[in-house]
């Protein structure tokens, strides 16, 4: 026990008990899964300058999907 805290010397405390009363109230809130879903803006007319092969050929995928999905929506 620090010296400076002489007058804590008579009121030791060897235990602390806490009582709580409130609880929370469990409430089941149904919630819906949405999809969100947009229109592409893209033509796919961008440059891939991409060094690693397999994120360039990941990129060119992408890129193909949205030029056949354009060529499509036209």
């Amino acid at each position: 026990m620090p010296t400076e805290c002489k007058e804590c010397d008579e009121n030791l405390f060897d235990d602390i008990k806490a009582f709580v009363t409130h609880a929370p109230k469990s409430q089941n809130v149904k919630t819906k899964d949405i999809i969100g879903t947009y229109q592409e803006r893209s033509n796919g007319d961008f440059n891939i300058d991409i060094k690693d092969e397999k994120l360039n050929s990941l990129a060119k995928e992408i890129q193909k999907i949205i030029k056949e999905t354009r060529s499509h929506d036209s």
